[in-house]
């Protein structure tokens, strides 16, 4: 899978976007693609450093190499200054031409700052915060959402398209912290309002109207909410990028079509993001046009890299130690000192067990249950690594809280590519129940482009994950496992009997966390 520039014979392209009309654009056959990728840990003043950025602009760049951008400037830690950040810029639209796509993403801290001109619905400015940002000392190694819109509208009036990616988040409340908070943020709550830096370049005194229908941008998540840096295999990460690479990859292309237009690329990202957060966060999307060219596939596309699928896991003081013994002997399972490096943390005081954004799933495990919980886990793990191959979007209501019994929840999936769908539940203790098709009523092969099902919750409460998957071909073994392991706690058959079924034919799968407890 390859990133094709001007004359290059790669196998997948970011294409600038001239079919927004935004600007005159020389006869070329392909646009070339230049990217600015910033990622920040090792923050000097008062933010917190981070432990998962620089990881995230690492893969992101050398997704973007590897097929064949035109140019990939990297500016990580101590080079990720205010005034080597606008210099790269300014360099980047200077040395593309019209027609040009250039990205630029910043994994980093942000904060929120008082708005001064009014156009901020909320009375907040967005703000990305530098390395070297000190609120008393630095406080202008940073950049305001209203000097960043200054900066793409130079790339605009050029006649460039952009794509920028914002893997940070701007508030300081999450929506489902029950385990304390063990995982760093990326965000910044300033002791004092930090005065605001002069602009490098001019910013307009009143909002602009027009829209930029030259910017396609994304956000880690809602502005009300926090963005932790999860474990990802061996490395801590953020969702968001992570997505992203696997979508430059090509994986977002979902109807296969040798192209990812803007809709897909934020189907698959959204997806991807709130199955590899435990639907804890979700992207937020500004798209000019749904049929905004990003990506050209040609070929097959390339398979999401491997992930280590070890679980790591710690275990918070005052563990029996035979707990202890048996759980560091489990296959593919490492005890961690450190929380913040943890896929999942045990509390043996409670027996409660917490995933990777640190809700609670399960609570007064044993020795047996916690293993089982395990397994759970890493069949999750191993299923969301199919899911980048193939992204089944999955739409959920009423919200991502914890809902209570009798509450009507509906899972509704569209654009179904697989003429047979199967549907079943995996809880986070590792039960399994198999869903759909149940009953010769039900419509299989599945002939319709949407699916919805829709449910009361019911005893028992908890953490569960739907899991739909769409295939080609009947799976006519994985639903007779599916019938045995009904009921059942067998989290690693299930996922035998899933890879066995999915091998060798095209698949979508797409999961789903949801929390439900008694009224």
């Amino acid at each position: 899978m390859r990133v094709r520039g001007v004359g290059s014979a790669a196998a997948l392209s970011l294409v600038g976007a001239s079919i927004l009309g935004v600007a005159a654009v020389p006869d070329r056959a392909e646009a070339a693609v230049h990217a600015l990728v910033v990622g920040i840990n090792d923050y000097s003043g008062g933010p917190p450093k981070l432990r998962g950025a620089v990881n995230d602009a690492n893969d992101i760049a050398a997704t973007l190499r590897a097929g064949g951008a035109s140019n990939v400037t990297v500016l990580l830690d101590a080079d990720a200054t205010r005034e080597r950040t606008f210099a790269a810029w300014e360099a980047m639209v200077k040395n593309s031409a019209a027609g040009d796509l250039l990205v630029f993403t910043f994994a980093g801290h942000g904060i929120n700052d008082p708005d001064d001109n009014g156009d901020e619905e909320d009375g907040q400015d967005e703000t990305y915060l530098f390395v070297g940002f000190d609120e008393e000392r630095r406080p202008d190694e940073r950049l305001i959402d209203d000097e960043l819109d200054a900066w793409l509208k130079q790339a605009g009036d050029a006649g460039r398209t952009v794509l920028f990616i914002a893997d940070n988040c701007h508030s300081g409340s999450p929506t489902r912290s029950v385990f304390g908070e063990t995982l760093p943020t990326r965000f910044y709550r300033p002791r004092t309002e930090p005065e605001r830096p002069r602009p490098l370049v001019a910013v307009e005194d009143a909002p602009a109207a027009e829209a930029r229908d030259y910017v396609f941008s994304v956000g880690a998540t809602l502005d009300s909410r926090t963005v932790p840096e999860i474990m990802i295999g061996d490395e801590p990460r953020g969702a968001l990028s992570y997505a992203v690479a696997r979508a430059f990859e090509g994986g977002a292309d979902l109807d296969r079509d040798g192209q990812v237009v803007a809709k897909e690329f934020a189907a698959f990202v959204r997806q991807n993001v709130r199955s590899l957060a435990a639907s804890k966060q979700t992207p937020q999307f500004d798209i000019p046009d749904e049929g905004f060219r990003i990506i050209e596939v040609v070929g097959d596309g390339a398979p999401p890299p491997p992930t280590d699928n070890s679980i790591r896991i710690h275990i918070r003081p005052g563990a029996d130690p035979s707990l202890i013994n048996s759980t560091a002997g489990l296959s593919g399972v490492m005890l961690v000192d450190d929380e913040a490096a943890a896929h999942l943390v045990y509390d043996p005081a409670t027996g409660s067990l917490a995933n990777n954004v640190r809700d609670v799933v399960a609570e007064y495990l044993d020795a047996d249950g916690l293993k089982t919980a395990i397994e759970a886990d890493r069949t999750l793990s191993a299923l969301r690594q199919l899911e980048t191959a193939g992204t089944l979007p999955i739409a959920f209501s009423p919200d991502d809280g914890v809902q209570p019994e009798g509450t009507v929840i509906e899972f509704t999936v569209a654009g179904v590519a697989g003429r047979y769908l199967t549907i079943l539940d995996l809880t986070a203790t590792g039960s399994v129940h198999f869903l759909w098709p149940t009953s010769p009523a039900d419509d299989d092969p599945f002939r319709a482009n949407e699916f919805s099902l829709s449910a009361a919750v019911t005893p028992p409460f908890g953490a569960d994950n739907l899991i739909v998957l769409s295939t080609e071909s009947a799976p006519i073994s994985l639903r007779e496992d599916l019938k045995r392991l009904d009921g059942g706690r067998d989290p690693a058959a299930l996922l035998s009997g899933i890879e066995t079924a999915l091998a060798g034919q095209p698949y979508e799968i797409g999961i789903q966390a949801f929390f439900t407890r008694r009224k």
